[in-house]
């Protein structure tokens, strides 16, 4: 009971630095001054496509065709399918489940982060405020806002891995795969930053071996280790065969170093990391907070502190470096390693050096808790050359730009604060309750201010109302067709809620056929990677496109019926038929059915014969067909597609590279086409051998513990 009422006050006091968001759950986040997130864009699409597939079809949807013409939803990475933690949103597709899930996130981090303090040994309170401090961190808030959702998940994972790998290595833990299923929790959450994760579960374990190392028992000592990621590949490998069967096909397998580092810290931007508010973009926040910056420049400055948490420091110092990226000379090299590339966007390696700074705000903490004396030379002394630095910069850029820089001279007056207590506590002229008081407050007033600064929220029903004319003009229109827009007038989340199917699209992976495909369609130019479809070269997709005129006939042949443009477009083919919500629709004359019947092969593709469509799925298709001829389906072909004809196995082929083709003798036959990709197959069947594994290893450790 005491036990129980111990870890019930710790839950507590760790929601504490979350109750300022419970207001916002209902909303949904937005970077500040932008239209777009992908918590929408990329996150509800998927949970929407999932929920809608479950409720309509009793299926789990393996295939999609919401936009850019399809594409294998079980290989997106993005999906959250094989992530149990994030259900909640697959369930129940709204900003209420989305923000819950991401608060229990940053719940286990803080519970992750005070466990792995307290097993350092560290002072319960100094745990706490570290725990505090990345929980609050404001990058992490800055990528809520931008809707980095799955980053954030696979992130509150990192302690844990630590916590994981120590009790492994001190045996007191009841299983000895414990840090490979967080990998694999960790993989399944959000691959990118898993890389990053098992990279450096991968130094912290090999340092700590190290540093106890000895040669007997050497053999069992590696094997221990490479177990563990081999657990994380079984646990996550539904996720990863797919998209390794994916990831050759797309434009992501193709990136050139420029595109890997886009988006790297400009060192000027480590000027944010005492000035809260410093830069709107949320990919280059770098603010650690007053008491973290404070607590960071004590460990440096001790000694004792120095030597402790060198390898932290190590790590911290290579994660600046890599957030440089295409700033550093030569790094275009690094990314050209296998699998570098594929990471892209290094300003998120910045999450590492939070991650040290909440490590050595509990240090620096700690050791105000326990140091019997004062430092000389006096820590008070380094953090007043800092604070100076800053009053320098606040009262230089009032001068300069000719107005008060309300922010900069608050996070100045903070950290004057930070240095004005510490002086005191190691005079012992606060109690060391007093004292931590202080920190504490200043951390979370702090931190929540700031991080105010990069995100916003939107209430969900404006969301949706902005295109409410546009989207029940589209959905009187009779028949299956495609909708393209070479503006983004009608968002990829709007068209998946309502059942509209776009031929372009956002996401990090495309496939290179069609993309291909879609250059000449739409007439815009391509010089490289792009996430959207078709790119937009300066942000500004009411705009960017407006001088590119679209190929009716090539579009027509995706079953493009309906063009939405923000601008006026002038080619043959295309018949304005309404202006709605800032939009105009225009009707393709030239479209074709989505599934038709050609005498041959040949290229360009023709209509012959028409097709009836009995019924269709997200994962199967069954159609009517009379031959002889070739049944095609202005649908991707891709591998793992199998046909029957009046229930016989079938061959699947390929009409130019992009459409499925399906051979057809003379008279009426029913024709079954079934997603049915064989890495699906074999990741779940490799799942659920790493979980039996990782579930009987718990089992036997649990007995052997009792004995």
């Amino acid at each position: 009971m005491r036990a129980l009422r111990k870890h019930s006050l710790l839950i507590g006091l760790l929601t504490v630095p979350l109750l300022p968001w419970l207001p916002e759950l209902g909303k949904w986040a937005f970077p500040p001054d932008s239209p777009f997130t992908d918590g929408l864009i990329a996150h509800f699409t998927n949970a929407w496509l999932i929920a809608d597939a479950w409720r309509r079809f009793g299926e789990i949807p393996l295939w999609s065709d919401a936009y850019l013409g399809g594409f294998p939803l079980i290989a997106d990475p993005l999906n959250g399918l094989w992530y149990p933690l994030g259900w909640l949103s697959l369930v129940w597709p709204s900003p209420w489940s989305f923000n819950l899930t991401l608060l229990g996130h940053l719940l286990v981090l803080g519970a992750g982060m005070f466990r792995w303090l307290r097993l350092k040994g560290y002072d319960q309170r100094a745990a706490l405020l570290g725990s505090w401090t990345m929980m609050l961190l404001p990058k992490i808030i800055a990528h809520w806002g931008a809707g980095h959702f799955t980053l954030l998940y696979a992130f509150a994972w990192t302690p844990w891995v630590f916590v994981a790998e120590k009790m492994r290595q001190e045996r007191i833990t009841q299983t000895s795969l414990l840090p490979g299923m967080v990998l694999g929790l960790a993989w399944l959450a959000d691959l990118r930053w898993g890389i990053i994760l098992a990279g450096i579960w991968l130094g912290y374990a090999i340092f700590r071996k190290w540093r106890g190392f000895s040669s007997r028992g050497s053999l069992r000592q590696v094997g221990g280790l490479i177990l563990q990621p081999l657990i994380g590949v079984l646990i996550s490998a539904p996720l990863l065969l797919s998209l390794l069967e994916w990831l050759p096909l797309t434009t992501r397998s193709q990136l050139r170093p420029e595109e890997a580092l886009v988006y790297s810290l400009p060192p000027y931007s480590l000027i944010g990391m005492v000035f809260p508010g410093f830069g709107r973009f949320h990919e280059w926040v770098t603010y650690l907070g007053v008491v973290s910056v404070g607590m960071s420049v004590l460990v440096l400055a001790v000694p004792s502190l120095r030597r402790s948490l060198r390898g932290w420091l190590i790590l911290a110092g290579l994660a600046l470096v890599g957030s440089l990226g295409s700033y550093l000379p030569g790094f275009e090299k690094v990314v050209q390693l296998p699998g570098l590339a594929l990471l892209r966007v290094p300003a998120r390696l910045w999450l590492g050096v939070g991650l040290v700074a909440a490590l050595c705000t509990a240090a620096g903490l700690d050791w105000l808790l326990t140091s019997p004396r004062i430092m000389r030379p006096d820590v008070v002394f380094w953090l007043s050359g800092v604070w100076g630095f800053m009053a320098f910069l606040t009262i230089g850029w009032g001068v300069l730009f000719g107005e008060f820089p309300w922010l900069l001279a608050f996070g100045t007056l903070l950290f004057g604060l930070v240095i004005f207590t510490i002086a005191l506590w190691e005079r012992r002229r606060l109690s060391e309750r007093v004292g931590w008081g202080i920190l504490a407050v200043i951390t979370l007033v702090d931190l929540v201010v700031a991080g105010r600064t990069w995100i916003t929220f939107r209430p969900d029903s404006g969301v949706w109302r902005e295109t409410s004319n546009l989207v029940g003009f589209l959905l009187e229109q009779p028949g299956i067709f495609r909708v393209y827009s070479p503006s983004f007038s009608l968002p990829q989340y709007v068209a998946a809620r309502y059942g509209l199917e776009l031929a372009d699209g956002v996401h990090p992976l495309q496939t290179k056929t069609y993309v291909e495909f879609m250059k000449e369609a739409t007439g815009v130019v391509q010089t490289g990677y792009s996430v959207t479809l078709p790119p937009f070269l300066n942000g500004d997709p009411e705009n960017d496109n407006r001088f590119f005129t679209p190929r009716p006939d090539l579009l027509g042949w995706w079953n493009v019926k309906y063009v939405v443009s923000a601008f006026p477009l002038q080619a043959s083919g295309l018949e304005l038929v309404a202006k709605t919500d800032n939009s105009l629709v225009y009707m393709n004359r030239l479209a074709f059915p989505r599934a038709w019947v050609q005498s041959n092969l040949d290229w360009p593709p023709r209509v012959d014969g028409e097709v009836q469509i009995i019924e269709r799925t997200p994962n199967q298709w069954r159609l009517r067909v009379h031959g002889p001829g070739w049944l095609i389906l202005a649908e991707l072909d891709y591998p793992g597609w199998e046909a029957t004809l009046d229930g016989q196995p079938w061959q699947v082929e390929s009409l130019g590279g992009v459409f499925r083709a399906v051979a057809i003798p003379e008279g009426e036959h029913l024709v079954v086409l079934r997603f049915k990709p064989h890495t699906y197959e074999a990741g779940v069947s490799l799942a659920v051998l790493g979980w039996g594994v990782s579930v009987l290893s718990m089992v036997v450790g649990r007995r052997q513990r009792k004995q």
